[in-house]
């Protein structure tokens, strides 16, 4: 799992620790910090997956200033999932991809 990134210019670190009881976890504008609940990690590792997207999603909105959207849960658990689905079946990797453009058809 990852420990922190780069976000906008700030480092987001990701811990364990306590979160409301009826959330997974949450992201903590005051300290860059998402919180993840201890419980999740008795949950399948594609919900800690999740989750993290989700509340990775509610950091982007908070640091560009989209308050309106980051109150809108529907919101970003639609944006997140779509984010998490391109991460995780891009082909080549993510990772691995170039700046050049694809060959033309």
């Amino acid at each position: 799992m990852i420990d922190s990134f780069e976000l906008m210019g700030h480092r987001i670190t990701v811990k364990y620790g306590r979160v409301p009881r009826e959330a997974w976890a949450w992201y903590r504008d005051d300290d860059k910090v998402i919180v993840l609940s201890p419980r999740i990690k008795k949950q399948p590792k594609s919900h800690l997956h999740h989750t993290l997207w989700h509340e990775i999603t509610h950091a982007i909105l908070a640091h560009i200033g989209r308050e309106d959207l980051n109150q809108d849960e529907a919101f970003v658990d639609l944006l997140s999932n779509a984010i998490y689905q391109v991460l995780t079946t891009a082909r080549p990797d993510i990772k691995s991809v170039s700046t050049s453009l694809p060959p033309q058809a």
